[in-house]
């Protein structure tokens, strides 16, 4: 028996690729038991042809997943956003709970990571009444102050990263805390979802382990910091070296940087997925960092 286990990645036309190339990392690292239901949500501007790639994985996997593609509206295109490289189709993922009504739990991830084993556990995990669960955001916390004023909440000891997610939809729904998280849309130019999730839901997020949530912005240098996610800098450096999800944070991405970590594993699922013919123009990230 297939244990069913939902799953919700969100693009544009420009980033399609990289749901196809997550989709299939995903089915790749899946234990035999274990059936993804994907959740597609596509930016209006994502063509039929990039469509029919995403669908293309449901055929080539038949008998482990599902692809459900949600076309969206264009509510969001001109919300303010200087971040230059997350895209405002980031902003769909907090209209999830009316998306997807049947669905009292997902996972939420971004497409800008690699996945590394069967994501049944993290699905699992006991959240209780959170509204969501996450990986704390360590190089947040760095500006701890300005944020806290920012954001007007009291402490940043839980404020996580919003690209992994374990999201209690059914919580979402009786609170009517969606409500809340569309109203606040656009006020953080810095940020088009994660400032937004971490304000509304204050007080009712979840801490998951590092495991499913290993950034690649994380500074390893400060032993401080990881004590605020109950792991001392020597078991953070394990969990980096054996990840279950690892994550591009920053604007240097696999796809367009080619010396990263794992960089050469994500590649090799890009050229698996229906995707795999299109060039990518990668070059250094050293060569990158010197414009």
């Amino acid at each position: 028996m297939k244990h069913h286990i939902p799953i919700v990645a969100i693009s544009d036309n420009k980033l399609t690729f990289t749901v196809g190339t997550l989709f299939v990392n995903l089915l790749d690292t899946k234990h035999k038991d274990t059936f993804y239901d994907f959740f597609a949500v596509m930016a209006p501007d994502v063509s039929r042809e990039n469509i029919n790639k995403i669908k293309q994985i449901e055929k080539t996997y038949k008998n482990d997943c599902s692809i459900t593609i949600i076309k969206m509206d264009n509510r969001f295109d001109n919300i303010s956003n200087n971040t230059g490289y997350i895209a405002n189709a980031c902003a769909y993922k907090m209209c999830l709970a009316e998306i997807l009504p049947k669905l009292d739990k997902v996972i939420y991830l971004d497409t800008d990571i690699i996945v590394f084993d069967d994501l049944s556990e993290f699905y699992n995990t006991d959240i209780k009444n959170a509204y969501i669960g996450g990986v704390h955001s360590i190089s947040h916390y760095l500006y701890r102050r300005e944020l806290i004023e920012k954001l007007q909440i009291p402490d940043l000891a839980y404020y996580i990263n919003a690209g992994v997610m374990l999201m209690n939809l059914k919580q979402i729904r009786q609170n009517r805390i969606q409500t809340k998280l569309t109203q606040l849309i656009g006020t953080y130019n810095d940020s088009v979802d994660q400032h937004i999730f971490n304000r509304v839901c204050y007080g009712h997020i979840k801490l998951l382990s590092p495991l499913y949530n290993i950034m690649r912005t994380t500074d390893l240098s400060c032993s401080e910091r990881h004590q605020l996610i109950g792991v001392n800098p020597y078991e953070y450096k394990l969990m980096q070296e054996h990840p279950v999800i690892y994550h591009y944070t920053g604007r240097e991405k696999p796809w367009n940087c080619f010396d990263l970590k794992y960089a050469l594993i994500w590649l090799r699922y890009y050229k698996k997925s229906p995707f795999g013919k299109d060039r990518l123009f990668l070059e250094s990230c050293h060569e990158m960092n010197q414009d």
